[in-house]
């Protein structure tokens, strides 16, 4: 098995996880906030791990507001995010104090040009039943760095928890 050649994600998870633990198939309920990166030169993933956890410690944690099911094509859909800034606060911290240590496989999608979302629906499989997030709020208090996992089967694991600022 050929390990990805973008194994880095971090993700607000709408359950419960543990360092260490696998993640998928399925994937749990999430928001992708910085979507799929590799470490760039002799950049580690401890490296990584403290920027991260440096530049979220004072990102206060906050309240998503979901809206309605949606379809980004026929066999993808997703239940939009109302009010996606502070996601995108998130992600601009997270670039601005990665910058020169990754490389993302799709910059075209962050920024100004981010849909953040939670998806229900992928490649015409169920993967989370949208009842259970339409029209609903949930608390974001930390984020997750996952890494693309070796073991066949096993989609990602969860390497590192980052604590937002309470409020």
């Amino acid at each position: 098995m050929t390990k990805h050649p973008y194994p880095y994600q971090i993700i607000a998870y709408f359950t419960d996880l543990s360092l260490g633990h696998p993640i998928g198939p399925p994937w749990p309920p999430h928001i992708t906030v910085k979507r799929r990166f590799a470490l760039v030169g002799s950049t580690t993933e401890e490296d990584i791990a403290r920027l991260s956890g440096e530049s979220l410690a004072e990102v206060p944690g906050f309240t998503v507001r979901l809206g309605q099911v949606n379809k980004f094509d026929v066999d993808t859909e997703y239940v939009d995010v109302l009010n996606p800034q502070p996601f995108s606060q998130l992600q601009s911290v997270l670039t601005h104090a990665l910058t020169g240590k990754i490389t993302t496989r799709d910059p075209q999608w962050e920024g100004a040009n981010a849909q953040f979302h939670l998806t229900t629906k992928f490649r015409g499989e169920d993967v989370v039943d949208p009842g259970r997030f339409v029209n609903k709020e949930f608390a974001v208090t930390a984020l997750w760095l996952v890494c693309e996992s070796d073991v066949v089967g096993q989609h990602a694991i969860a390497r590192e928890r980052f604590k937002l600022k309470e409020v």
